[in-house]
């Protein structure tokens, strides 16, 4: 499989990870009644401001561009590991391949960062 075609895949499981974090937010949301405190309303209203951030800069992921330094939307292979820096969703089995999705600001991502 070629590399834009894994990251089509990678970038599609991130932008789903954000739905599925979105739709549970406000489910909670939702589910809040009179009740509680005004504090619980506002932990949840922060939570879906994270989730329309994550959402906005899932754009900024440039899947087709190549580049000579690791930058959001590099898709790089370490001895180990393989990295999609995008946004931290955990794993993704591609094939016979387990890829990484981690942030650029992330520890490992800023060690590889430029690089």
């Amino acid at each position: 499989m070629d590399t834009v075609k894994v990251k089509e895949k990678l970038l599609e499981h991130c932008i789903n990870q954000i739905q599925i974090r979105f739709t549970k937010i406000k489910q909670t949301i939702d589910s809040i009644e009179d009740a509680l405190k005004e504090e619980s309303k506002n932990s949840a209203g922060k939570q879906l401001m994270e989730i329309e951030k994550l959402q906005w800069f899932t754009n900024l992921i440039n899947i087709h561009e190549t580049s000579d330094y690791i930058r959001l939307g590099s898709l790089v292979t370490t001895t180990n590991f393989v990295y999609f820096i995008s946004i931290s969703t955990g794993s993704l089995k591609i094939g016979n391949q387990e890829v990484h999705c981690i942030a650029l600001n992330s520890p490992i991502g800023m060690e590889l960062k430029g690089k």
